[in-house]
């Protein structure tokens, strides 16, 4: 792939994402008064971060025990079709959704619309776009795994049954936020990849670790979270499950819900991307090494992405300056804990990766620790970039990492050649770099900051207030008000 083709359509990304954070502000809707009524009671922010690192932290350990025992079952050639699988029906669920979560909670906390509305009308949306990504899979993981298709062609149409699963999934998970009953959203979230880890050492106990088995268990997984977060949605409230198609609200939630969703997407490709661009520039065995180096540096984001979670619904309830202050406070925060995460895991890594995946594993330790780096400044966009999208704003987080992306693609094909997946690494930390210095110029040049970028930068009181904010995340002291 050459610079200009990329270059191109980044600049019409760009220039087109310019127009939407003006014209996707749900404020400019008119009030719901269904969802009018008394203010709600919320639980504290550092009470609902530390739920939500929590189930962040146990899913995180358990899918990484849970690619143990794929990679040591599957080899790095089998380990790399099943990872590639895996962020190719992630994209495509994720396509689907069409970003009617982040509208459900920012529509719901401008008060906007009520959670039953919002309820209804994306479960209907999402059973017309569930049975679209469930056709998606099948076309795309057809090519994409032609010359392995007589051992994926299995896996692939299990994998195409649970994109609209996940989609049910998705959602419930997100009217649970919005309702900002993080504890029990975090729970269902988590659900899917408890199960998914325990069907993989349950056919691992059987010696029968295939990749459909693994497809299988991918499926369980998904199907745990929607009956979770249905039984969480329903309990103790008056809501109802019933689909319903309201075009009346579809039609903003759509407005602002598919740039949303295109930040997601490239986003989810920025993280993703490369580790299919290693399977068709080098091969699935290095792409097994490096799905391992991947799934490790996303360490560094746990908390970055916990309380960027669970903030999200509260931003979108505040006032402009009040969301603004909070934001700051908690970009520092999170700058502070990324480093400090990232200082202790990187001899870790290299002593765990060969110890526990194996010596086959053993070229993942240098990529694993150069994307390390990355991670921290990738996080540290993704905090400030959701925090724009939570004040109705997701052109940011699109521009952001679609420059991002872009960088990160032409990078990849001229270093992967060169430096195998260490040129994917390394690719992968200068890109979110120029990512973050874009988002922070569009702080800087925006009517719509009321502050100034020195506050984003930590001092003395911060490091306390991190130290506070990461001992609470990890006991029960501290969780009060610490963000």
């Amino acid at each position: 792939m050459s610079r200009s083709p990329v270059g191109g359509n980044l600049h019409i990304i760009t220039k087109s994402m310019t127009r939407f954070d003006k014209a996707t502000n749900p404020g400019q809707l008119a009030p719901d008064p269904v969802a009018a009524g008394p203010p709600q009671k919320f639980r504290s922010l550092g009470h609902n971060s530390a739920f939500r690192f929590a189930a962040d932290g146990s899913s995180f350990v358990l899918g990484l025990l849970g690619s143990v025992v794929a990679a040591r079952a599957l080899g790095p050639s089998g380990k790399g079709l099943y990872s590639s699988m895996v962020v190719l029906s992630l994209f495509i669920a994720h396509a689907s959704f069409l970003g009617l979560g982040d509208a459900a909670m920012v529509l719901t906390g401008q008060k906007q619309a009520s959670f039953q509305r919002a309820l209804s009308g994306g479960l209907a949306a999402a059973v017309v776009s569930g049975l679209a990504g469930m056709g998606l899979m099948w076309g795309a993981g057809s090519l994409t795994f032609a010359e392995d298709w007589g051992q994926a062609r299995p896996a692939v149409l299990i994998a195409a049954l649970s994109i609209p699963v996940v989609i049910f999934g998705f959602h419930l998970i997100s009217i649970l936020s919005a309702q900002e009953r993080i504890v029990a959203s975090s729970v269902a979230y988590a659900a899917s990849t408890w199960v998914t880890t325990f069907g993989l050492a349950a056919v691992a106990l059987a010696a029968t670790v295939t990749l459909t088995g693994t497809a299988v268990a991918g499926l369980a997984g998904a199907l745990t979270t929607v009956l979770a977060g249905a039984a969480f949605v329903t309990r103790g409230s008056r809501l109802s499950l019933k689909p319903s198609w309201d075009w009346e609200y579809l039609k903003p939630a759509l407005k602002y819900g598919l740039p949303a969703e295109l930040s997601y997407l490239l986003t989810f490709a920025f993280l993703r991307a490369d580790l299919l661009l290693v399977y068709f520039l080098a091969g699935s065995e290095p792409a097994g090494q490096y799905s391992i180096a991947l799934t490790g540096a996303m360490v560094i984001g746990l908390l970055p992405a916990a309380v960027s979670s669970s903030t999200f619904p509260r931003i979108a309830n505040l006032g402009e300056e009040a969301a603004a202050g909070l934001l700051a406070r908690i970009f520092r925060l999170c700058l502070i804990g990324s480093t400090a995460v990232a200082l202790p895991f990187m001899p870790a890594a290299a002593v765990g990766v060969p110890l526990f995946f194996g010596q086959e594993f053993a070229p993942a330790v240098s990529a694993t620790l150069i994307l390390t780096l990355g991670s921290v400044a990738w996080s540290s966009q993704w905090v400030l970039c959701r925090g724009q999208a939570a004040r109705g704003r997701p052109g940011l987080q699109v521009r952001s990492f679609a420059v991002s992306l872009g960088v990160m693609v032409v990078l990849d094909f001229l270093l992967i050649p060169l430096l195998g997946i260490n040129g994917a690494a390394l690719a992968s930390v200068i890109a979110p770099t120029i990512g973050l210095v874009h988002c922070l110029a569009a702080y800087s040049r925006g009517s719509w900051w009321p502050l100034g970028l020195r506050d984003f930068v930590p001092g003395g009181r911060d490091i306390k207030a991190a130290a506070r904010l990461i001992l609470g995340l990890l006991t029960r002291r501290g969780r009060g008000r610490v963000v």
